[in-house]
């Protein structure tokens, strides 16, 4: 609940109602406020801070001037500092809603989860027609994987405002959250028509598309233009950049993500960043974090500078990178939660590129280029991009399970099925890519093998109202919901990792698979099945398999799916045999070799700046009308391999980080 992801449901700073404890304007105190409080307005919270401080700490102020110090921190990336102050303007009597709001998200930012809620709901209850309350209040529910309760607040919020876009939003990420893939779509494009020009609704349904089923890949590539579009008209004029036009120099290159912690985003750029520096790059880390941890620390120490940009607009953050003399800027998120993507639109670093966190186009003219690889991107796809596909030799991805620390999950456990009798099937994907499609094709494989079990882990699904619903919508699927078992989200990643133990065989999800969750079944001794399709979310969990050496297991239609997952299930002396050997099957792969990807991805880097120089510092098209780019580490020229599926892959199921 950063400052950047704070619900727009909120009244103008002029319409509180403070009652103020002091004579008319005692020392000139009342002026002083008011001044703050158009600072604050328009955005220009230092000042605001540096004006409010020194009489506040004197206790010359009240609690509107608490409440206004508080909120100046809270923008400034400062949320701690900003507590104290909050606080007072959540004791005030009578309470202010928009205090009680802004106190309980500086108490959920900071970690006290439980505080931060109790807030916002004194604030429901004492002001039951705030819709903007509700909103927030749905927003941590759904954080917490209580998504019924955060659908019924959101219902509320859309009653009192029905002109306003985000409660809209925040029902539509719930019903992601339960797999309503295809429905989440239908309230997120209801919520672009309440507010066409909500740039975080466009971007959220561009988000859910990925993951809804039977969507045309040109008509989800056609939203993410209009976004791109949107975003670049908002946008600053760039200026010309001044940095040396030397194609041999060393680059110096910006990574740009909210995501630098215990997140895949990190997980997947240690072991890279750990091996780079040996290929003439030097990295500047620009995190907009609203809480770090330790791989927060793990990926300060792997970059050559670090920068907190929490508190930065887009245009400060954009003369920083500047100022920094960046040459390659890597974004890292695309449209995800907390994304600073819009920076890239005033174009602050000359060569600008897209990796990794997003699973699709940006639809921003001013991203050059996206690194993909011959997998996820055949040729022929540069239609569904409106940036340059540059595409890695190999997986996209390098997978380090010891990136964050030792535990790697301890050794292989045996086979379930040993024990059990019958073969257990599970998926451990994010909830919200459990689409109809996916509960199909589970129901086609569990069909296929009468007696074996399904077993589930994801976030929110072990709470007992979201249960439910996943079980009805199981049942409805034509999967008896007593051959499912809901295992428990909880625990750190080695907990997290064995707890593969529980399963024999993993099922990928589809339109929209998995990556991380991919790799850690295979380190932990369990095959995927994957179905590949026409988009590049669900093209990754194939790169990934063929890339360890396990492409038996990609498939091109739903027969295939379930005849693989069931020929597997059929052979339990081959499932031992399988999952003693295959950890060690995808550590000698190419899937963990990271001096090897490091060495690539890197060439790619100096590929892209190569043209830049070439071109006297003239950007090119992004999106090339020449045909398919060959990466500076090269690939297979895949030409005339599209549709039925080049390299033997017919049609792909896989993700991006997420």
């Amino acid at each position: 609940m950063g400052a950047g992801q704070r619900p727009c449901v909120k009244p103008a700073l002029a319409e509180m109602r403070w009652g103020h404890g002091f004579g008319a304007d005692s020392g000139g105190v009342k002026t002083l406020i008011q001044t703050a409080a158009d600072r604050v307005t328009e955005g220009r919270y230092a000042d605001a801070l540096e004006m409010l401080l020194p009489t506040m700490r004197r206790g010359k102020g009240d609690a509107a001037g608490a409440y206004l110090l508080g909120l100046s921190f809270v923008r400034l990336g400062r949320t701690p500092d900003a507590l104290e102050w909050l606080k007072v303007a959540a004791d005030y009597r009578p309470p202010q809603a928009d205090a009680l709001v802004e106190y309980g998200c500086a108490l959920f930012d900071c970690g006290r989860w439980d505080e931060g809620v109790g807030q916002v709901r004194a604030a429901v209850e004492a002001f039951p027609n705030d819709a903007r309350a509700r909103v927030v209040l749905a927003k941590m529910l759904a954080q917490g994987g209580l998504f019924v309760p955060a659908m019924e607040q959101a219902m509320h919020a859309m009653q009192r405002a029905p002109q306003v876009a985000e409660p809209v939003s925040v029902f539509a990420t719930c019903l992601a959250g339960l797999g309503y893939a295809e429905e989440a779509s239908e309230w997120f494009a209801r919520a672009v028509a309440t507010d066409p020009n909500d740039l975080r609704t466009r971007a959220n349904l561009c988000h859910a598309l990925n993951a809804a089923g039977g969507t045309d890949p040109a008509e989800i590539c056609r939203r993410h233009r209009e976004l791109g579009a949107m975003m670049a008209e908002r946008a600053p004029t760039g200026r010309p950049h001044t940095n040396s036009r030397d194609s041999r120099k060393r680059l110096r290159v910006g990574l740009l993500s909210p995501d630098f912690r215990e997140h895949p985003v990190a997980r997947f750029m240690l072991p890279l960043l750990r091996h780079a520096s040996k290929h003439e790059v030097e990295f500047v880390a620009y995190s907009s974090l609203v809480r770090g941890d330790d791989t927060t620390s793990l990926v300060r120490d792997s970059v050559d500078a670090w920068r907190d940009v929490l508190g930065l607009d887009d245009a400060a953050l954009a003369d920083l990178i500047r100022r920094d003399g960046v040459d390659v800027l890597v974004d890292l998120a695309g449209h995800t939660g907390g994304t600073r993507l819009a920076v890239l639109a005033s174009r602050p670093a000359p060569v600008q590129i897209t990796y990794l966190g997003y699973a699709n186009t940006t639809g921003l003219p001013g991203v050059d280029a996206r690194l993909v690889d011959w997998v996820t991107d055949p040729a022929g796809t540069e239609a569904f991009a409106t940036e340059r596909l540059v595409r890695l030799d190999g997986c996209m991805v390098c997978f380090d399970p010891g990136a964050c620390g030792p535990d790697e999950g301890g050794p292989v456990a045996p086979s379930p099925s040993a024990s059990r009798g019958h073969v257990t099937f599970g998926s451990f994907n994010n909830a919200t890519k459990t689409s109809g499609a996916t509960l199909s094709l589970w129901a086609g494989v569990l069909k296929a093998v009468p007696g074996a079990r399904l077993a589930l882990k994801g976030k929110g699904l072990d709470e007992p109202t979201s249960r439910g619903v996943v079980q009805r919508r199981l049942a409805q699927a034509g999967i008896d919901p007593s051959r499912v078992e809901i295992l428990v989200y909880r625990g750190g990643y080695g907990e997290h990792l064995r707890a593969y133990a529980e399963v024999d065989i993993a099922l990928d999800t589809h339109p929209y698979s998995g990556t991380t969750t991919t790799c850690e079944a295979l380190w932990m001794g369990v095959p995927v099945v994957t179905l590949t399709g026409r988009s590049h979310a669900s093209r990754v969990s194939a790169s990934v398999l063929k890339a360890s050496g396990c492409g038996e297991w990609v498939t091109g239609s739903g027969e295939e799916y379930a005849s693989r997952a069931a020929a597997l299930a059929g052979d339990i002396a081959g499932l031992r045999a399988l999952r003693a050997g295959l950890r060690e099957r995808v550590r000698a792969s190419s899937l963990c070799d990271a001096g090897r990807f490091a060495e690539g991805w890197t060439a790619a880097l100096r590929g892209e700046w190569t043209r830049w120089c070439r071109a006297g510092g003239v950007h090119s098209p992004s999106h090339g009308d020449a045909g398919p780019e060959r990466a500076a580490c090269g690939g297979p020229d895949l030409s005339g391999q599209v549709g039925a599926g080049g390299a033997g892959l017919a049609s792909a199921g896989a993700q991006g980080a997420r």
